[in-house]
């Protein structure tokens, strides 16, 4: 009697210092259809938790995967590397929150989509990120609010919170510019990758040319040096007449399977992920786990044996800092002051409270602030947070922050 069990395979874990446990529910995986197919033959389960996604697959008694057969002659009864190492699980990443980005500090591109895998190589103490390294501080470099950072040589992240130029590392240390993050990595731009929703894609020259020359590659799976090198199809060439030479070169997709792409046309390249499903807004980016990797590496999830080792990748996303503002309704209401520890400092401006810095959205109210009046026989204490479902500009310092605003009774 063959005694079938599953056993966990691969975890993606949401986090986000938004809400006070940190564990983010408002994000949700949908795995593409190629991607279900494969869950399929491998007799791999999966399911949406609270703020994680997990899997789990058919073992064998020795804790492989089922397809190993331990009774066949080696290397027989090792397949799983060798049947799907070129194979990707491609899972969609959906927001559940129309709000997500209003209280997120992340920066969507119009015609991007966030990419994360676990070949991201950002381990950090224990935990596997599936986001890349964020860029180390830069001196003499220009910063603006929301602009992450690491400090070079630690795993110490940093958030802009003024528009400035850093002229040391040091700077980090001036809580007037810059303010400590809680984690080790967050999604960045450079976390974003180009998409092609149509069977075309346009690749923008430097210059008119008269030929442009068209290659498409795919990725190699090389667990040593990755990257894109293996040629799709044929090389493409297109001639334009003298006088009409072209910028704009067009080049057609509709014959791939959705992925990741680069495309070369002449001397210019680009990565490029195609996938007619991203067409939904819903989607706020795509991970792509990978089953090549050899077991040395510690984001693989099989060892030398092809036991399963189960993985946990984490994507942590950081909240998003803003102005507050509250306006008030008469001259009575004379200052606001927070008497806690965060002890954040608010002006005066006209009728308007502003705060002197932008003040991380959380899940936890600040109960700290404190209105007071003319005359001084009263006093609001417990002042409510301004809420982040409808954001506004205020300018402060020479640059338009984001601005949650309250209008106050008072």
């Amino acid at each position: 009697m063959i005694n079938q069990q599953h056993a966990p395979f691969f975890t993606v874990s949401f986090l986000h210092d938004y809400f006070t446990s940190k564990k983010c529910g408002d994000v949700e995986v949908v795995p593409a259809t190629d991607c279900l197919a494969l869950f399929k033959g491998l007799n791999l389960q999966w399911r949406n938790t609270a703020s994680e996604f997990r899997t789990w697959i058919l073992i064998n008694e020795l804790g492989g995967p089922f397809i190993n057969n331990p009774l066949a002659t080696p290397p027989d009864d090792k397949v799983y590397r060798k049947y799907y190492e070129q194979s990707i699980f491609r899972l969609y990443l959906k927001s559940r929150n129309n709000l997500f980005s209003n209280y997120t500090n992340i920066s969507p591109v119009n015609g991007k989509k966030y990419y994360f895998s676990n070949v991201a190589n950002n381990k950090r103490g224990s935990v596997l990120f599936a986001s890349k390294a964020i860029a180390d501080h830069a001196n003499a470099t220009n910063y603006v609010p929301g602009t992450m950072v690491m400090k070079p040589g630690t795993d110490n992240v940093f958030e802009a919170i003024t528009k400035h130029t850093s002229v040391a590392v040091a700077d980090l240390n001036d809580t007037s510019k810059w303010e400590p993050l809680s984690a080790a990595a967050y999604p960045t731009a450079n976390d974003q990758v180009e998409c092609s929703t149509s069977g075309q894609y346009t690749l923008a020259l430097p210059a008119p040319v008269p030929r442009a020359e068209i290659a498409i590659y795919a990725f190699d799976f090389n667990p040593v040096t990755p990257g894109f090198t293996i040629a799709v199809g044929e090389k493409e060439i297109q001639y334009f007449n003298v006088g009409e030479e072209q910028s704009a070169i067009p080049v057609k997709l509709s014959h791939l399977k959705p992925g990741r792409y680069k495309i070369t046309v002449n001397a210019t390249s680009r990565e490029v992920y195609y996938d007619p499903a991203l067409q939904d807004e819903s989607i706020l980016g795509i991970m792509e786990i990978f089953n090549h990797l050899p077991a040395a590496n510690t984001y693989a999830f099989l060892n030398a044996a092809e036991i399963i080792q189960p993985k946990q990748y984490t994507i942590q996303f950081p909240a998003r800092r803003v102005l507050w503002k509250y306006t008030r309704k008469d001259a009575r209401a004379l200052s606001l002051t927070d008497t806690g520890g965060t002890a954040y400092a608010f002006s005066l401006l006209s009728n308007d409270f502003v705060s002197q810095k932008p003040i991380p959205l959380a899940e936890a109210a600040v109960t700290t602030l404190v209105l007071t009046f003319n005359p001084p026989d009263f006093k609001l204490t417990a002042v409510p947070n301004p809420p982040f479902n409808r954001l506004g500009k205020y300018t402060q310092a020479g640059y338009d922050y984001l601005c949650s605003e309250m209008f106050l009774n008072y």
